[in-house]
């Protein structure tokens, strides 16, 4: 499928894009918000793309590029989001539960009232990241950088903090720990 191809779909209608392999296709600054993608296959360019309340459950967006990109309250259930960039991008309110985002780029995200309920962090940036609010409950997050991360109402229950690096955080209870300065 090419990338007009796509686009013209959508405009007529249809919403239902599961289990296509998109990889390689660029689809910035497209306007995609409200599609099911669930278990299709995304390694692609996403800039500034509108995944708003899209269903991306399963999707593998492995290296993929969303910067700037808006997936406010998307369903990324157990998607495989490794060593993608989401830089700036708005995940307000998404659905991240049990999401693979080992090695993620998620610097000055926006993920204030996501759920990452069981997700895998190994090695994520969240320098600079909105937090506030997330429930990140039984969540790994060994070897996460959370420099300058605003973690305000986070919920961390269950959740190891050895191993990660703090620099001017804020933490659930409004201090601010500098671990690593």
């Amino acid at each position: 499928m090419e990338r007009q191809e796509l686009i013209e779909l959508y405009k007529k209608g249809q919403r239902y894009f599961g289990r296509f392999d998109l990889r390689s296709m660029d689809l910035s600054n497209v306007d995609l918000s409200g599609a099911d993608f669930t278990n299709a296959l995304m390694n692609s360019c996403l800039i500034g793309a509108n995944l708003a309340g899209a269903d991306l459950t399963g999707v593998s967006f492995a290296k993929a590029s969303l910067v700037y990109a808006n997936l406010t309250k998307a369903i990324l259930r157990k998607a495989n989001l490794y060593f993608a960039s989401f830089r700036c991008a708005d995940l307000t309110g998404a659905d991240l539960r049990g999401a693979n985002l080992e090695n993620t780029e998620l610097v000055q995200a926006n993920l204030s009232g996501s759920d990452l309920r069981g997700a895998n962090l190994v090695g994520t940036k969240l320098i600079g990241s909105n937090l506030t609010g997330c429930d990140l409950r039984e969540t790994n997050l060994r070897g996460v950088n959370l420099c300058d991360a605003n973690l305000s109402q986070a919920n961390l229950e269950g959740v190891s903090l050895r191993g990660m690096y703090f620099c001017n955080t804020i933490m659930p209870d409004g201090s601010i720990r500098n671990d690593n300065c």
